[in-house]
């Protein structure tokens, strides 16, 4: 276990040098982005570098800092529509409702390891993973 008590640099440095170290052992051989069936379902994210980049509400602490999650392949299918990734926040301030950004997705055609992010975007409001609670569109559109 690593503190994040004072030191966030260090600590941060620590972790990122640890993901690095796991990268040799990537059983995808490099092809992440495209072995569908091993990402497939619900991610939570445990640790990021940056998440606070897509939504200031990950800066709250807790217990208003939602948890996040990401959706893949039939996963974001059954809630977003197909060849789409999502991301949700759910709890914290958001209470038991899940915010949903989705987007179009594809393995990039020069690097299998990474996926690509494409248009269109969709931003809505509605329930957890397989709760069944309709979407309310908030930007974009369902088409």
């Amino acid at each position: 276990m690593i503190s994040t008590s004072n030191n966030n640099k260090s600590d941060e440095e620590k972790i990122v040098n640890m993901i690095e170290d796991l990268i040799p052992l990537d059983p995808s051989q490099n092809k992440g982005a495209s072995s569908t069936e091993d990402l497939d379902g619900e991610w939570k994210l445990l640790w990021s570098a940056k998440a606070e980049a897509f939504s200031p509400l990950l800066r709250l602490p807790r217990p208003f800092k939602p948890d996040s999650f990401q959706y893949l392949g039939t996963a974001s299918a059954g809630e977003v529509g197909p060849n789409r990734v999502a991301q949700g926040l759910t709890g914290g301030v958001l209470g038991p409702s899940q915010l949903w950004l989705s987007s179009g997705v594809r393995a990039s055609l020069e690097d299998p390891s990474v996926l690509e992010i494409l248009p269109p975007f969709r931003l809505e409001l509605g329930g957890r993973y397989q709760s069944g609670k309709p979407k309310k569109t908030i930007s974009g559109s369902r088409k």
